[in-house]
């Protein structure tokens, strides 16, 4: 886990920027065909992210197994995910801007999630993320290749978008994409960017508590 912050704030954005290149793919193809093929779009999101090392927030969670390995402190874990969420967000944010330019639009995406409890946002963010746990270990687990990667990421983030999971990152982009356009209120972002955040650490928790041998 122990890289630099310079490392660390340059991967965060990319993780950032190629996150929503896949949310303004989703945008544009599940409008015509559906959450299924447009949960294959998305996906192509998390491949770019794990075949380029980048840092996205949701995976990071398994950097937990560290602290438990005393290979890092609670300090260093703090500092390492906060970086990773909030240059996650910069790089969304200015995604989400030229987004706006070209004219995509997010409001079906978060119409339903501005009217869905945070008990409800808060359980679907821990599915999700228990899920994208699961494919980022996976994936360190297998020979690293790029038809390994793809097929890895294809069977876990069509599940979690067809299911309506929320994903706190991939909302950093459908988030300003709708406030911009005028159809999600300033609350309503904030609410629904911190539930599903919490609920993607804790997801991501108990995937790594599951899953942590301690030989």
């Amino acid at each position: 886990m122990k890289i630099g912050i310079y490392r660390i704030i340059k991967k965060s954005l990319l993780a950032g920027f190629l996150l929503s290149l896949a949310g303004m793919f989703f945008l544009s193809v599940s409008k015509y065909h559906g959450l299924l093929v447009g949960g294959i779009c998305f996906g192509v999101g998390l491949f770019l992210i794990l075949q380029c090392d980048a840092r996205l927030f949701t995976g990071s969670i398994l950097f937990i197994r560290d602290l438990w390995d005393k290979e890092c402190s609670r300090k260093e874990l703090a500092i390492s995910w906060i970086l990773i969420w909030l240059f996650n967000l910069c790089g969304s944010i200015l995604m989400s801007g030229i987004a706006l330019e070209l004219g995509f639009d997010s409001s079906a995406v978060m119409e339903y999630k501005a009217t869905t409890s945070n008990g409800v946002l808060f359980l679907k963010a821990i599915l999700c993320n228990f899920m994208v746990c699961a494919a980022t270990d996976i994936h360190k687990r297998l020979d690293k290749t790029t038809t390994d990667t793809f097929f890895n990421v294809l069977t876990v983030v069509p599940m979690f978008v067809v299911c309506g999971f929320e994903h706190s990152v991939a909302n950093m982009f459908y988030i300003p994409v709708a406030w911009g356009i005028g159809t999600l209120a300033t609350r309503e972002a904030f609410r629904i960017l911190i539930v599903t955040t919490f609920g993607n650490v804790l997801g991501g928790i108990m995937y790594s508590f599951s899953t942590y041998e301690n030989d």
